[in-house]
């Protein structure tokens, strides 16, 4: 089995430098992740062929490259302003996957209500009252992974949806349990694949009362 040290365990610093703290650590398989200083696409893309070319092996994670103005990526977003900064941070991200040549790309599924990012890096969500229906959401973030997926197959890189979890008081997520990963899968291409969060599952069959072991039988045989 291969192991890969995220670089958000280095919040806050430039990606090179993350980059060359993992390294200290004896890791050379390294998750590209959030959150780290923006910086040029075309300048992170020399660093990684830099670091590829010594044999350092990466993937990426969702909020990856971060862009010059935070907001909350949301697959689910109806606002067209979120929608187009999502794609240009995931296609931003496709050619960063082909510069590493990193093999996956993994995405958050998508929430329920807008949102915009705290000073702690947490969301802060607008009021329950505004949230949007669920069958609406699951067809904007849907919709969204169907028209970016042909670009992630002509680069190589597979795409990967990740399943995401409520909190105690709301549910502001897609993607939480078998049933709702199974519907929002029957509405992409076949070949977007799964990454599997252990934490939010926890996380999800504590609060949603559901057995994680059953979740786990259910989910692999899928």
């Amino acid at each position: 089995m291969t192991c890969y040290l995220s670089t958000s365990c280095f919040g806050g610093t430039p990606i090179s430098k993350a980059i060359s703290l993992c390294v200290e650590t004896g890791v050379s398989n390294i998750e590209l992740s959030a959150p780290h200083k923006p910086q040029p696409v075309a300048e992170i893309e020399r660093i990684l062929v830099e670091q590829r070319s010594i044999g350092l092996n990466f993937t990426t994670h969702n909020y990856f490259p971060a862009p010059v103005s935070p907001f909350v990526l949301n697959l689910a977003t109806s606002e067209q302003s979120n929608k187009i900064a999502g794609l240009e941070l995931v296609r931003n991200a496709i050619r960063l996957n082909k510069a590493a040549k990193s093999p996956v790309y993994g995405i958050h599924a998508g929430y329920l209500a807008a949102a915009h990012p705290g000073r702690d890096g947490s969301f802060v969500f607008r009021d329950d009252r505004e949230k949007d229906s669920y069958k609406n959401c699951l067809k904007r973030a849907t919709s969204f992974v169907r028209e970016i997926a042909p670009e992630f197959r002509e680069a190589g890189v597979k795409l990967l949806i990740e399943n995401l979890f409520p909190t105690p008081v709301k549910q502001h997520s897609l993607f939480c349990t078998f049933d709702e990963i199974r519907e929002y899968l029957s509405h992409v291409d076949e070949d977007v694949g799964l990454l599997l969060d252990l934490g939010h599952l926890n996380v999800s069959s504590n609060i949603l009362g559901f057995d994680r072991n059953k979740f786990l039988d259910q989910y692999l045989s899928a």
